[in-house]
């Protein structure tokens, strides 16, 4: 491969990286503005949580998505652009020297977490302005897809593990 080429895929492959990172705190931001109005607005509409949840269980599979193909360009940039001493080696120098600490989770991790977090929150909000026009079954089936929410969320997380170790 040409000089050249290798610095137009390598800057591609970067700009790529940083747009799917940006995508992700901007969803994480609307997420959260979209939650806030909906909890703000929620007066006696029994849907409300289940929409927040399913606003959560798009936002958890579209993060994971994001995080699964930011780490496959950055191994992709590690293993073809940056093996042959080519003088790129941002990636290779974030993989193998900056560590993260172990208290601080990857952002997948803190995404998922967030839309576990709220979409268990729902049911206990459903609970406490419970009263006669809320049928009882509309706890158990929040709290029953937010405990699906949890475990699609910690799936993700042991996936995301996996294929980063890779």
């Amino acid at each position: 491969m040409k000089e050249e080429d290798r610095r137009k895929e390598y800057e591609s492959l970067r700009t790529e990286l940083r747009g799917a990172d940006l995508s992700c705190q901007l969803i994480v931001a609307t997420l959260a503005t979209i939650t806030g109005a909906i909890i703000l607005n929620w007066i006696s509409r029994w849907y409300a949580g289940l929409a927040i949840q399913v606003i959560w269980l798009f936002g958890i599979m579209y993060f994971a998505e994001r995080r699964f193909a930011i780490t496959r360009i950055a191994r992709y940039i590690r293993e073809h652009i940056e093996k042959d001493d080519s003088g790129f080696a941002y990636e290779t120098v974030i993989n193998n020297e900056t560590k993260r600490p172990p208290f601080l989770p990857s952002p997948l991790y803190r995404e998922i977490a967030l839309g576990v977090i709220v979409s268990l929150f729902i049911p206990v909000i459903i609970k406490l302005d419970s009263n006669d026009t809320y049928p009882n079954i509309m706890f158990w089936i929040s709290l029953i897809i937010g405990i699906g929410i949890a475990i699609l969320g910690f799936k993700l997380c042991v996936d995301y593990k996996k294929f980063k170790n890779h």
